[in-house]
């Protein structure tokens, strides 16, 4: 039951801000060079990510060990790290 209550809020805190920032990523790919907003708007998603994962972090109970690493942060490393 816990976990069923805790879902949504997952859902809702941690996944749908994680899939909206790598979306803005995206359209970062669409912005002409020649406009010279380009870098500007790529250091803003970059900063937005980076506060992000410390609002994450905070919220996330620290674990013992990498292996007992929720597969929650594992799977938005990996989304984040490939882009």
């Amino acid at each position: 039951v816990w976990v069923l209550q805790n879902a949504s809020k997952l859902v809702i805190v941690i996944m749908i801000p994680a899939f909206c920032l790598i979306l803005l990523s995206n359209f970062g790919l669409l912005i002409p060079v020649a406009s010279g907003e380009k870098l500007g708007y790529s250091v803003t998603i970059l900063l937005a990510f980076y506060v992000y994962k410390e609002a994450v972090e905070d919220m996330v109970a620290p674990w013992a060990k990498y292996g007992d690493t929720p597969r929650l942060i594992s799977l938005f490393t990996g989304t984040t790290i490939s882009k």
